[in-house]
């Protein structure tokens, strides 16, 4: 026969369980709005809203080479290029 303080950890962690998936659903019912920082007309998404970078090949990726990247912006400024 096993021994008692088995079936009590099993009640306990059953009874864990329950009162998690309760506390779960009502996190889901009762969501807090958004935060609306001072420098923005829209809330700040939530976790699930927001999107990731799509991963695949070939990447493209824009220059980190300082010098590159203050030519290029001097040619926007100076209409050769197009944004």
């Amino acid at each position: 026969m096993h021994k008692p303080i088995k079936y009590a950890e099993k009640v306990l962690a059953g009874a864990a369980n329950a009162a998690w998936a309760v506390l779960q659903l009502g996190y889901r019912m009762k969501r807090n709005p958004s935060f609306i920082p001072k420098w923005s007309d829209q809330p700040i998404l939530k976790s699930w809203e927001k999107t990731k970078p799509t991963l695949g090949w070939p990447r493209q990726t824009d220059s980190l080479c300082p010098v590159c990247t203050r030519e290029l912006r001097q040619d926007i400024v100076d209409g050769k290029k197009d944004v």
